[in-house]
């Protein structure tokens, strides 16, 4: 479309008039009065040559600074223009670096509760835990049905004596123990008083009538009287049986007391191979076994006999005895002890057919040293004593 650049006093063409330069660029006025002429539209020409470079002129006087214009009014608004396309998205970029592990934040709130879950497999059995603290006891519960009867457990130590509790009932029948080992002979009990007589016994069965016994000695000659007849001599009786011995027993015993002029026994050690010393009594009152004559260690045995030997001696010191049959010890029988107190022996003993045995009680001949005595002082106001009991079994 034509531009028109000039004011509107002014005949300025556009180059669509065939105007040649008749009008400046400012729209001035036409350098020449010369009006342009509405003609057809020739041919256009050749461009001329470039003029040569004019001299510079001479610089003109500074004008004065202009007044400054006035503001144009503000345009309108031009319309928005239409939304771009999307472009394409870009590609990923790459990770960055992993960052600082960030501080941990504040508990959130307690969420509600949740419906229970599905109930998990059953878990392995796990460890025992601790145990725990004693619990209170709990109530008493009712009695039970009697159990079975359990075997009977050893004897407990005695406990305190306890209050007397009510009667309960009685119990099974237990069963019979074991017979326990026999125990040692205890020390002599003083001699209790006489006991009553007893009742008189039934009279015993008559016995046989006994052969004739031996014609007295002739009277002195009498009146004659008349001459009898010979009466007919009467058959001689049988010997009866030989009696048995119902008890044959010993008790031999010697006592020691420390009081100056009073009796003791066995004064001096016991040398090993040497015997202890039963004086008393001199003859036994019970039986067929007595001491050998002046001795007051041996004793005598009827033959072909057993025995129980029962000895008993106090001691202060450590040692051991053994019997001594025929001058050989019985190592079966020996009993000793370490310190003092009594040394308390038991053995059965059977004598050879024949002869009569010896026997005494000796401080072993292996021993290695001697076997004193003790005797009674100081609170012990009576003299101890010691004893050999031999009693005749068969």
């Amino acid at each position: 479309m034509p531009r028109k650049d000039c004011d509107d006093d002014n005949s300025c063409y556009s180059s669509d008039d065939h105007c040649d330069d008749i009008c400046n660029d400012v729209c001035r006025k036409p350098t020449y009065k010369e009006k342009c002429s509405v003609n057809k539209r020739g041919r256009r020409g050749r461009d001329g040559e470039d003029g040569r470079d004019g001299r510079d002129g001479k610089d003109g006087i500074n004008g004065c600074d202009g007044q400054d214009g006035r503001d144009g009014k503000d345009g309108q608004d031009g319309r928005d223009g239409r939304d771009g396309e999307d472009g394409r998205d870009g590609c990923d970029g790459e990770d960055g670096v992993k960052g600082d592990k960030g501080e941990k934040g504040t508990s959130g709130p307690k969420g509600c509760k949740g419906d229970p879950g599905i109930k998990g497999e059953k878990g392995e059995k796990g460890d025992d835990g601790p145990k725990g603290c004693k619990g209170e006891p709990g109530p008493k519960g009712c009695r039970g049905y009697d159990g079975p009867t359990g075997d009977i457990g050893p004897t407990g130590a005695t406990g305190p004596k306890g209050c007397n509790g009510y009667d309960g009932e009685t119990g099974p029948t237990g069963s019979t123990g074991e017979e326990g080992p026999k125990g040692c002979k205890g020390d002599k009990g003083e001699k209790g008083c006489k006991g009553d007589d007893g009742p008189t016994g039934a009279d015993g069965v008559a016995g046989p009538t006994g052969a004739d016994g031996v014609a007295g000695p002739t009277g002195a000659d009498g009146v004659a009287g008349p001459t009898g007849a010979d009466g007919v001599a009467g058959p001689t009786g049988a010997d009866g049986p030989t009696g048995s011995v119902l008890f044959n027993v010993a008790d031999f015993y010697g006592l020691m007391s420390g009081v100056p002029g009073e009796t003791n026994d066995n004064p001096s050690a016991i040398a090993p191979g040497d015997a202890i010393n039963f004086p008393s009594p001199a003859i036994n009152p019970y039986g067929t076994i007595q001491r050998v004559p002046g001795s007051s260690t041996q004793f005598t045995l009827p033959a072909d006999s057993i025995f129980e030997i029962i000895f008993q001696v106090v001691v202060s010191n450590t040692g051991s005895l053994v019997i001594l049959l025929n001058s050989t010890e019985l190592l079966y029988s020996v009993v000793g002890k370490p310190g003092s107190g009594s040394i308390v022996g038991t053995t059965i003993i059977s004598t050879a057919a024949g002869t009569p045995s010896i026997l005494s009680i000796n401080n072993p001949s292996s021993a290695s040293s001697s076997i004193n005595v003790d005797e009674a002082t100081g609170a012990l106001t009576e003299p101890l004593s010691c004893h050999l009991i031999i009693k005749q079994l068969k």
